[in-house]
């Protein structure tokens, strides 16, 4: 991909199921972020079924993800 800003990954892409404890985070693939700042780009190593929402976190300076234990799906906030 030319439209990429470096080689390494900037974020990694999950899918969160469960809720409270049962929450569970399954990495999906590594994106990169776009030369111009406007977009991503996402290599998937799956695909989560229609419907479910994939979340997008900024790798750390360690080099993992940083993963909230109890992140708030914006559909959950809005029903509360």
């Amino acid at each position: 991909m030319t439209n990429r800003t470096s080689s390494r990954p900037t974020h990694r892409a999950y899918l969160v199921t469960g809720e409270g404890d049962n929450r569970r985070w399954h990495e999906l693939g590594p994106v990169w972020t776009h030369k111009d700042g406007e977009g991503f780009s996402l290599v998937p190593h799956v695909l989560p079924a229609a419907g479910q929402t994939i979340t997008i976190r900024k790798i750390t300076s360690k080099g993992d993800a940083e993963v909230p234990p109890q992140e708030t799906h914006p559909s959950e906030e809005a029903a509360a």
